[in-house]
């Protein structure tokens, strides 16, 4: 008797600690904003201004002092994803979100991908003051190379997001 309560306990403990719709919506999706808005010119145009201005500013050692384009890569892109991709991949979500979920880690990690490498080549050209022409090449090149591919993890994220988030009531909408 004592095995048979254990069991429906744990199953109700489990059961219980699945992510609400609004949750699933909110890690799955919304999280992916971190994404889109380091994935973009101006983060670059940014970086390279406050680089000029010898603004870039990172934590070390829990106090914000100056560092380096590499360093401000790793804290305000790279680590965001990684945090990001660890709640999605931690989130316990219904049958029903199963796919999102899995397209959302997807996105992520191709994401983190793309910052861990191409991100920090080009951090390290700013950080080592390279011809503005071979940035921008280095840049340009990174966005031929990723932008269809990115594209196509948004949108199969947003073709499971949507109709999930119309069937739980969860607002969403995009910006486009």
């Amino acid at each position: 008797m004592k095995i048979i309560a254990s069991i429906s306990l744990l199953c109700c403990i489990l059961a219980c600690n699945k992510a609400t719709p609004q949750k699933t919506v909110a890690v799955t999706v919304l999280n992916t904003n971190l994404i889109s808005s380091r994935y973009a010119p101006s983060f670059f145009n940014e970086l390279q201004e406050m680089k000029r201005n010898d603004r870039i500013n990172v934590y070390k050692n829990d106090e914000m002092g100056k560092g380096t384009a590499e360093e401000y890569v790793q804290q305000n892109a790279i680590l965001p994803i990684k945090d990001a991709l660890k709640k999605v991949e931690d989130l316990v979500v219904t049958d029903d979100a199963s796919e999102m979920r899995t397209a959302s880690i997807e996105l992520l990690s191709y994401s983190k991908t793309i910052f861990e490498k191409d991100f920090i080549n080009i951090a390290i050209m700013i950080d080592s003051n390279q011809p503005q022409l071979t940035i921008d090449s280095a840049i340009q090149q990174m966005y031929k190379t990723h932008d269809t591919e990115l594209d196509k993890r948004f949108r199969v994220l947003d073709e499971l997001a949507i109709p999930y988030a119309e069937k739980n009531n969860v607002p969403l909408t995009f910006n486009k």
